[in-house]
């Protein structure tokens, strides 16, 4: 099963060659920021609003909204990872962010409006 039968549009910070995924340098640095920003406790408004005034573009070239940071936070693949089957499994692509610091985004409150913990999205590892 080829990478666009899995991702719908190719994740800000890759690029599609030859079937897989590849880290784009410039994009990888955004990512690790958002992460970075996310773990000090910012906000996704914060964050969208710093993007903005620094003129970085969303991978469609537009203006970054919260649901897009979301996203970004939210998905294992920037750590390495596909979940299948409600697991998380290495993936064959570079991470641009370690396990680590993917979990301790995950576990950054979410706002005023819900002090839940997301400790469900922790990416569980043998050690």
């Amino acid at each position: 099963r080829g990478l666009g039968d899995v991702y719908k549009r190719q994740p800000y910070g890759y690029r599609f060659k030859n079937d897989n995924l590849v880290v784009v340098p410039e994009q990888a640095e955004v990512v690790r920021q958002i992460f970075q920003w996310r773990i000090e406790g910012r906000q996704y408004r914060q964050i969208r609003d710093e993007l903005r005034r620094r003129g970085t573009k969303t991978p469609r070239g537009g203006q970054w909204q919260h649901s897009t940071l979301r996203m970004i936070v939210n998905r294992s693949l920037y750590a390495g990872f596909r979940e299948h089957d409600g697991e998380y499994r290495p993936a064959p692509h570079e991470a641009i962010v370690s396990v680590e610091t993917f979990n301790q985004a995950q576990q950054v409150f979410r706002g005023p409006g819900d002090r839940r913990l997301n400790a469900s999205k922790c990416i569980r590892l043998p050690a």
